[in-house]
């Protein structure tokens, strides 16, 4: 059998010398080694993931995406790009390097080079002091848009609402006029005032309306007759001399609508909307310039408003006053339109349509989390988020970009910066609505592109297509999804009220609720619900720290096509694998079914289970004994404990240190509950005269625990490790200090860090050995790392590696 293959050349521009804290741009492109070889792929592209780490002082951040994609022309898109930050401690002729790991799309890493560099206080190349410009986005491709509509006016704003069943568009003009069109039917105009009229749209009772801010007023509109609902002016008793609009938002606020007016010379204007009358309520002094752009937010279970413009800054403003206003640094560019998204399972993010780029910030903790960098010669000045295609932005050039992954998209004809978009559907299809300088109206049918990957062929042979446009599950770990009382909803675990902690401490009525009932342990859970991942801080002390899921859950965001793709699986982790895997097989069915018909999706579609600890096994379970293996294409395991942990055997007994609450409260809880002996160590790892042993119901009868749960999680254990589970990658954490074995000592059996027999320690990832991290059978492929089982799910290198294999072209292929 032939294996597909093809020489390549790789090509890096690195700093030989470095300064301390520095920071350096580092490019990584390819090209074939033979220009003239054949292009051994059905696909026409390629991507190869990159992975680039640095030792000594250097810690590596990606700039778009980790990855080179080559084409069968005989190159590639153009290079990855990474900035290396260097400690500012470190001495003077100090020598360090970067690893970069080259990656198959099966996620096989196959070449690996070091790339020296010394520290020097004078060095001949110029620190990078901001994030570099992007140059022109790897996914490029022209499209069509449908006949643009003339406008009598600019257009400023706008806004799609819907009347009567009908998507309505309604476009705030230079002339003051609110233009309302629904495609099909004759333009209506309404004029408001004097000025450049601005729009935002709020639905209410039966009704969508439209609030019009132009001149001195804003004006609530009824969309569908035309008649006005009320109307108020600029300034209030309290406030100086009215000034003109320059950007308008509808806020809810509990059982009432207020109106925001970001104003030419800085304030936000607040406008209660009470019946047929606005009546001013409050003036705010916010930026030092006008205010171009507002976004809604929730702080503290309010509304909280985000504000940007001139001024080279975000200020988070509190509409109901109380909340302290944060102020967020953007640069030296100005804000010109702002927007807020929400990726599938992570948490929402703010992101500003800038001078020079975009910037996305992640709430709630309001941390700049993405910046993207756009060419110097265009600005960025829209930006809106569409659904099932992401966050688009438009430009001073009249070109649009998808952000989810730095797509671009070059219509054909276009003329004209663009000052607004709005997303609506007709007949079934998602729409955009741009406008354009030159008193100009397109449309975009977004159903007809899967940005930015082309749709897949319906017709004539293919090659496995990989992960790329399969379902992903994600099932993450021991202790790591919210659990609520069904009947009250309260939090029983996973809630960032530290009050929980502090009663946990001093009573043992907190953990009591969550002792698995009789029924609870006969499968019949009517009691507690998985609410979703854990996010607060709720502490899993298996770990000794919490799970950190937001950073992965954005990486597989960022490798498929469509965030409705990921299903993210809670579960109620005291239960058993065996439980709960029932469960995930009902789930994953479903979500590939529907992913299935969905139009980003395919109808030879997989699923690609994606399992952190205890959500490996529960994976495994599934594949190998409930038949999901038939339509699974890969599971990636991270930190699984397929042979166990001893950290489990010490948990029961009350001994794990990183406990941060009373550790005999925990022991007894953890003695109750079925998923933790699921995670003892099944391999042999009692120290015994004449050699190793396995442990035995009985040795977890004499440390306290339930000999009967024992035994039926080593039945489990022993049926999983002899039935085939398909393929299956691992990342493997090693070289951190990991209990491997059990010794008598006193009488009983405590946890030792070294098995005898072995050549070397490796560790582990301080919770999971480096061999019970590999699952049994030949299929299973692995990637080592020097990190600990929580770090596991936040480094890099993880990251980079979990989106390269799913955004793979083929998981069986390698180079």
């Amino acid at each position: 059998m032939s294996v597909e293959s093809i020489a390549l050349q790789p090509l890096v521009g690195w700093p030989r010398q470095v300064a301390p804290g520095g920071r350096h741009l580092v490019t990584v492109d390819l090209r074939p080694g033979d220009p003239h070889a054949d292009w051994p792929y059905e696909d026409e592209e390629y991507p190869v993931g990159l992975m680039l780490s640095g030792q000594i002082g250097l810690t590596v951040e990606s700039l778009g995406q980790s990855s080179v994609v080559l084409h069968r022309f005989g190159g590639t898109y153009g290079p990855a790009r990474f900035v290396v930050t260097v400690d500012d401690g470190l001495a003077d002729g100090t020598e360090t390097a970067l690893w970069l790991t080259l990656i198959s799309a099966g996620g096989v890493p196959f070449h690996t080079a070091r790339l020296a560099v010394t520290v020097t206080g004078d060095p001949p190349v110029r620190p990078v002091a901001d994030v570099p410009p992007g140059s022109v986005p790897q996914s490029s491709f022209d499209l069509e848009l449908r006949p643009p509509v003339s406008i009598e006016s600019e257009i400023g704003s706008m806004v799609a609402v819907t009347v009567d069943g009908r998507a309505t568009l309604a476009l705030g003009c230079e002339d003051g006029v609110v233009r309302l069109w629904t495609p099909g039917a004759p333009m209506r105009k309404r004029r408001i005032g004097s000025g450049p009229a601005k729009v935002a749209g709020f639905p209410t009772g039966s009704r969508t309306l439209v609030a019009v801010a132009a001149g001195d007023s804003v004006t609530i509109l009824d969309p569908a007759t035309d008649k006005i609902f009320g109307q108020g002016f600029f300034g209030g008793p309290e406030t100086a001399v009215p000034t003109a609009a320059t950007s308008l938002l509808v806020v809810p606020v509990q059982d009432r609508l207020m109106i925001a007016l970001g104003t030419a010379d800085g304030r936000v204007q607040l406008f209660d909307h009470r019946g047929s009358s606005l009546v001013h309520v409050r003036d705010i002094e916010v930026l030092d310039g006008p205010v171009l752009a507002m976004c809604l937010v929730e702080g503290d279970g309010r509304p909280v408003l985000v504000v940007g413009g001139t001024d080279p800054a975000l200020n988070v403003v509190d509409v109901v006053p109380g909340l302290s206003v944060r102020r967020l640094a953007v640069g030296t560019a100005r804000v010109n339109q702002l927007t807020t998204f929400g990726g599938s399972g992570g948490p929402p993010s703010i992101v500003a349509a800038c001078d020079d780029g975009l910037r996305t910030w992640e709430l709630p903790g309001y941390q700049l989390s993405y910046e993207y960098s756009y060419r110097r010669a265009a600005r960025v000045t829209a930006v809106t988020d569409v659904p099932r295609s992401g966050v688009v932005w438009g430009d001073s050039d009249g070109t649009l970009g998808n952000l989810i992954e730095a797509g671009r998209y070059a219509f054909r004809g276009s003329a004209g910066a663009v000052t607004a978009l709005a997303a609506f559907e007709r007949d079934g299809r998602q729409m955009l609505a741009i406008a354009q300088r030159g008193r100009t109206l397109s449309f975009l049918d977004l159903t007809e592109v899967a940005p930015p990957r082309a749709a897949p062929r319906d017709s004539g042979p293919r090659r496995d297509s990989g992960s790329a446009r399969d379902a992903v599950v994600f099932i993450p770990g021991f202790m790591g999804s919210e659990l609520v009382d069904i009947a009250t909803g309260e939090s029983l675990w996973g809630t960032s009220d530290m009050r929980w902690y502090i009663r946990a401490a001093a009573s043992g009525a907190v953990l009591d609720r969550l002792r698995p009932t009789a029924e609870e342990l006969a499968g019949r859970n009517e009691r507690v619900r998985a609410k979703g991942l854990l996010r607060a801080p709720g502490w899993a002390p298996l770990f000794g720290g919490i799970e950190p899921y937001t950073a992965l859950l954005k990486a597989i965001d960022r490798a498929v096509p469509h965030p409705d793709a990921v299903l993210t699986f809670p579960y109620d982790w005291r239960l058993s694998v065996k439980h709960n895997a029932g469960l995930l097989a009902e789930a994953a069915q479903q979500h590939l079914e529907q992913w299935r018909r969905h139009h980003f999706g395919s109808r030879e579609a997989r699923l690609v289970l994606v399992g952190s600890s205890m959500g490996g096994l529960i994976a495994r379970y599934f594949t190998g004994l409930l038949g999901g293996a038939d339509y699974t294409r890969l599971t990636i395991g991270i930190g699984v404990p397929y042979r166990g942990t001893v950290a489990a055997f010490e948990n029961l007994a009350g001994r794990r240190p990183t406990i941060p609450l009373p550790r005999a409260r925990f022991a007894a809880l953890f003695r109750a509950m079925p998923g933790t002996y699921d995670l003892l160590p099944f391999y042999r790892c009692v120290i015994e005269e004449g050699g190793l042993r396995r442990i035995t119901p009985r040795h977890v009868a004499e440390i306290g625990g339930d000999a009967g749960l024992a035994a039926e999680a080593m039945e489990t254990n022993e049926r999983l490790w002899t039935v085939a589970t398909g393929r299956t990658f691992s990342i493997v954490g090693i070289d951190q200090p990991t209990y491997q074995g059990l010794q008598v000592e006193d009488g009983q059996l405590r946890a030792v860090r070294l098995l005898p027999g072995l050549d070397s320690d490796f560790g582990g990832d301080g919770t999971v050995p480096r061999f019970s991290a590999l699952p049994p059978g030949g299929e299973a492929q692995a990637l080592y790392l020097s990190q600990s089982a929580s770090g596991l799910l936040r480094d890099q290198a993880v990251l980079d590696s979990v989106r390269g294999i799913l955004a793979g072209t083929g998981t069986g292929s390698s180079l």
